[in-house]
């Protein structure tokens, strides 16, 4: 049997792409991201850690290897 992955998040935001403002919206905030995550290389690493994308060792994690 499979185990639960719990995420750490707390809060996703699903986006409906229904209308040219939808879109714009989700571009925004997509750059917004983008933005932030990448200021920096050790912001980016803390992005990636808090995605648990790598570990704090900077390796991917079981999931993405």
């Amino acid at each position: 049997m499979d185990k639960k992955v719990i995420s750490k998040r707390t809060q996703v935001q699903k986006w409906k792409v229904g209308s040219s403002a939808d879109v714009k919206t989700f571009a925004k905030a997509a750059k917004t991201f983008s933005g932030k995550a990448t200021v920096s290389k050790s912001a980016a690493q803390k992005t990636l850690i808090d995605l648990g994308i790598n570990t704090k060792a900077g390796k991917l994690t079981k999931r993405y290897r």
